[in-house]
């Protein structure tokens, strides 16, 4: 929401989505590829569209992908840089993290105070160097162990559960 209403107090039409009506999402994310389009969305939003541009579109460069932080997984954040650039058409990438994100989090203590440190000693906001996207693909990584390890979590109390669940589904 936060985005939108920058852009509606700049005057910038857009239309905002967010994955509650399929249908409808996948109609605007389709037209997404025509001149001066803009269209926010959630990593869900218009799953399986196809996006197609219009020659207009392709010859100021296609369609730009913003990502306004980072995903817990860099397999969502690669799929959403993939919307781009498909099937040879032209477009382009660009994802933003901030220090405050929740991802940012996801880094040990000593590994945020080497990235705090390493951003520091850059003079602009352009921070992509490898060594800042190495500590934010570290953060994914940590994000995508923790969630493995509810899912062994998860499986094992299965496990234990399964022969109690069909006993008492036979007493049943």
């Amino acid at each position: 929401h936060e985005i939108s209403n920058m852009l509606n107090g700049e005057g910038i039409s857009h239309i905002a989505l967010d994955a509650k009506s399929e249908e409808k999402e996948a109609l605007v994310i389709s037209k997404a590829g025509m001149e001066s389009a803009i269209t926010l969305s959630t990593s869900m939003a218009g799953r399986g569209t196809d996006i197609k541009l219009s020659s207009q579109s392709k010859e100021l460069g296609g369609l730009a992908v913003i990502g306004t932080d980072l995903f817990e997984s860099s397999r969502v954040d690669k799929q959403l840089k993939g919307r781009a650039g498909r099937q040879g058409d032209p477009g382009s990438s660009q994802f933003f993290c901030s220090l405050d994100d929740f991802i940012v989090g996801n880094l040990s203590k000593d590994d945020k105070e080497a990235l705090i440190e390493e951003s520091s000693r850059i003079d602009n906001d352009d921070i992509s160097t490898p060594r800042i996207i190495g500590y934010m693909l570290k953060a994914q990584e940590n994000r995508e162990k923790y969630f493995y390890k509810q899912r062994q979590k998860t499986a094992l109390k299965d496990d234990i559960i399964a022969p109690h669940r069909k006993k008492f589904y036979e007493e049943r």
